[in-house]
């Protein structure tokens, strides 16, 4: 969202959209129009429709949620496992869009743009992953 909003004062200040452009793209989006739909995009209400569920076989555990995730976020949940081996399940009991991280949002990536879920929903979502691995490994 910062990059956007850089990209079209560029433009109001300068109205050069072929230097505005190049900005633009350097920051990943496709045009000045891009960045400033990325800019207008009105903020969603974080979503509270989400599945996520852990549990555990012998020395593996396994979460699962019902959305697509970055690599990311399933890296972080794998480093903060208490288990031996984590694997972390995307798409799981339906898929409902994205959880993309919070630079996606800024860098107006696809999938930024395209989920129904609040910025900084992804990162809540692994928490709570790990917080549930830990709550069944140590028996909380």
């Amino acid at each position: 969202m910062l990059q956007a909003m850089e990209v079209v004062e560029l433009w109001k200040r300068t109205a050069d959209s072929k230097q505005s452009n190049a900005l633009a793209r350097q920051y990943g989006f496709s045009s000045l129009y891009e960045a400033d739909a990325v800019r207008k995009r009105p903020q969603r209400p974080q979503s509270d429709k989400y599945e996520i569920n852990a549990l555990y076989v012998g020395g593996a555990a396994f979460v699962t949620a019902s959305y697509e995730m970055f690599a990311a976020s399933g890296l972080e949940i794998k480093r903060s496992s208490p288990f031996e081996a984590t694997f972390v399940l995307s798409c799981a009991n339906g898929g409902h869009g994205y959880f993309a991280t919070e630079a996606a949002y800024d860098y107006g990536s696809y999938e930024g743009t395209n989920t129904p879920y609040a910025q900084g929903t992804a990162e809540e979502a692994t928490q709570r992953m790990t917080e549930m691995l830990c709550k069944i490994y140590y028996n909380d």
